[in-house]
């Protein structure tokens, strides 16, 4: 619902830019030619053949494979601007119509639907404005903010400087768990930007299953959920055969999904895929049951993941109801431009959309929906090994007791009674 709170901020943000409609002016045409000039991301469907439970997300495994169709030799994907079709209509439909948002605050005549869009599009609003001081935050032609840099501080950054400004009201906690906290942000401009960085508890997940503490979570307004983003100084760098490379494909059009040639893939992401798919497939289950607890029935159950380096990013989707596991990892793709300088729009309305999925909600087509329904193997992996119903029960927590730790305790013969000290207890042995 559109409230008088938004239409009460949005006077004051109107009256508080004299100059306020050419500088929007001047943002319409930066949108416009980032669209005009935008380059869309593949998702290509993942196969989990096996994992392991009752791991934390880094100490996990995960094997897994691109799912092909009859033709071994052809991979399917379906693209981006597919999935995310409602959010890039909705960018259209103002460019087009010059409704709200860009030119002022008038919102009469504007559809309920549109309204809904109103926190996503004020905060790609603001977030333009300000294009040129985060870029200069972040990196110069002499200096680069992230050089030397553990991850604690990378998240400050990418958090303070991209991440919060894309999502309506700019909050965020990054995980206590790193070793480096800096208190204040450790970007290039120190003096204009003195923003205070919040560090708490980010955990997620379910003992018996998998669960962690994501590098970062965003807390928009409205809702009241959170959005993780896992985040690494930089993946392993062990195997450079294809680092660099991006997918070559071969396309076959036809409709949403498409079959493609693969040639070479990414291996920087492979690495890390193994906390990275479990997370992103332990958010999607999170997500439903938050919309099973609010009694609302969800218009799609595909729910998108974000993964950052100081240069790279990708992109993770699960559906936790039709057992979807989507992945742009075949695509080394850099969120700066070429020059290394500035950002990439193409990534930056790619980040913008996934990080307001609940407003511009992800989707596939009847038919990507219809061939690749039960292609992510986890439901039945799940049901194999009794556990499905576990995923009702993933949820935010501070602490974890890992069922691995409790197996290690009983193995070595230590009983904890809580009225009295420590135990060694001997177990009788088995003999045959």
């Amino acid at each position: 619902m559109f409230s008088v709170r938004l239409l009460r901020s949005a006077r004051c943000l109107q009256t508080s830019h004299p100059s306020f409609r050419h500088v929007h002016v001047d943002l319409k045409k930066t949108l416009q030619s980032s669209l005009e000039n935008y380059t869309d991301l593949k998702l290509f469907p993942q196969r989990i053949s096996n994992c392991g439970f009752g791991r934390s997300f880094t100490n996990t495994f995960v094997d897994y494979e691109d799912y092909v169709g009859p033709n071994e030799n052809a991979l399917f994907h379906v693209q981006f601007s597919s999935v995310f079709k409602r959010g890039f209509d909705c960018l259209q439909q103002y460019l087009k119509n010059d409704v709200g948002l860009f030119d002022n605050f008038h919102l009469d005549g504007v559809s309920n639907d549109d309204r809904d869009h109103f926190h996503a599009l004020t905060a790609l609003r603001i977030f333009l404005e300000k294009l040129a001081f985060h870029e200069s935050s972040l990196k110069s032609s002499q200096r680069n903010a992230f050089d030397g840099k553990r991850e604690g501080e990378i998240a400050a950054l990418l958090s303070n400087h991209l991440l919060s400004c894309l999502v309506y009201g700019n909050k965020y906690l990054i995980s206590n768990t790193y070793q480096k906290q800096p208190s204040q942000c450790p970007c290039l401009n120190p003096i204009q930007c003195m923003e205070h960085i919040p560090f708490g508890e980010t955990g997620l997940g379910h003992e018996e299953l998998w669960y962690g503490h994501p590098g970062i979570v965003l807390i928009p307004e409205d809702p009241p959920d959170y959005i993780p983003i896992m985040v690494y100084e930089e993946f392993p760098n062990e195997d450079d055969d294809g680092v660099g490379q991006e997918s070559n494909v071969k396309q076959n059009n036809e409709n949403s999904t498409e079959k493609c040639d693969f040639e070479s893939e990414d291996m920087h992401f492979d690495k890390c895929a193994e906390q990275i798919f479990s997370q992103a497939i332990t958010f999607a289950f999170h997500r439903g049951n938050v919309m099973n607890d609010s009694c609302i029935q969800p218009v799609s159950t595909l729910i998108p993941s974000l993964v950052l380096t100081p240069y790279k990013y990708y992109i993770v989707m699960y559906d936790y109801m039709n057992d979807i596991l989507l992945s742009s990892s075949h695509q080394c793709c850099s969120w700066w431009d070429d020059s290394d300088l500035k950002f990439n729009m193409s990534a930056v309305l790619q980040m913008w959309m996934v990080l307001n999925y609940v407003d511009f909600v992800p989707g596939l087509s009847q038919k990507a929906e219809h061939v690749l329904a039960g292609s992510g193997n986890f439901h039945n992996i799940l049901k194999n090994k009794h556990l499905f119903q576990k995923t009702k029960h993933i949820s935010r927590k501070s602490i974890f007791n890992s069922p691995q730790k409790c197996r290690k305790l009983i193995n070595k013969g230590v009983s904890v009674d809580l009225d009295e000290e420590v135990q060694c207890i001997n177990f009788p042995s088995i003999s045959t």
